[in-house]
């Protein structure tokens, strides 16, 4: 059997990174990428986490600003079926989510008129 996928599209939420809680665990990246059909304008949302060594390319990115709402991104991984009880319903919820294993920055983002340069940097 084989269990991979690739979708590219654009981030639709800021990216989120967890820290490890310990030693033994890696760092977890969490964003969600909107990917819409060209034909029919039909948009899809999918969740997408990084681990280990994707987490810490992910995080470096998040950090240099490259990985942000709006950029556009393609993910290589596999999807897993993540299930949990809710804690207030008491219910159990499933969703399936990419575990990325590859990215790549696609565009890089346009800079924003804050991180454009001001007049005091002008030297004259």
């Amino acid at each position: 059997m084989t269990n991979k996928i690739e979708v590219s599209g654009t981030v639709k939420w800021e990216p989120k990174v967890w820290p490890a809680r310990n030693e033994d665990q890696s760092d977890v990246v969490q964003f969600s990428i909107e990917y819409e059909e060209a034909r029919t304008n039909r948009k899809s949302v999918f969740n997408c986490k990084g681990f280990y060594k994707s987490a810490e390319k992910l995080t470096a990115a998040c950090q240099s600003g490259d990985l942000d709402v709006g950029t556009h991104i393609k993910v290589s991984g596999k999807l897993i079926e993540e299930k949990w009880k809710d804690k207030k319903t008491d219910e159990w919820v499933n969703r399936v989510t990419i575990h990325v294993a590859e990215h790549e920055i696609l565009e890089p983002k346009e800079p924003t008129e804050s991180a454009a340069s001001s007049d005091d940097d002008i030297p004259f």
